[in-house]
């Protein structure tokens, strides 16, 4: 956390974009900056743009089971809980299966 103080912001000629503050400005900055500065300037690369496609793909799936099970545990205990996290994996992939136009045979 960097604190700017009162007098020092309003010196600033840039303070009217920054802040409306009488008090200054503070800026927080994220424990793992430096990593995400990093994926931010391989993701510009192409070899980073398709590492990013394979992970949305897989974010996406993720985000349908969460959809389908719900974010709280069903039942108590871990076999139970596990069972229900395979039963909504599977649900999620017959969807995806429906959607890329596969039909159960008749």
């Amino acid at each position: 956390m960097v604190k700017f103080e009162a007098q020092v912001c309003n010196r600033c000629p840039q303070k009217p974009q920054c802040t409306e503050s009488a008090n200054g400005r503070s800026v927080a900055v994220h424990p793992q900056e430096g990593q995400l500065i990093e994926l931010r300037r391989r993701q510009k690369t192409s070899e980073g743009r398709a590492e990013l496609r394979k992970r949305v793909v897989i974010e996406h799936s993720l985000a349908r089971v969460g959809q389908i099970q719900g974010n709280k545990a069903r039942y108590r205990g871990v076999r139970r809980n596990l069972f229900d996290l395979r039963r909504a994996a599977v649900v999620a992939n017959l969807f995806a299966l429906r959607a890329a136009g596969f039909e159960e045979a008749a």
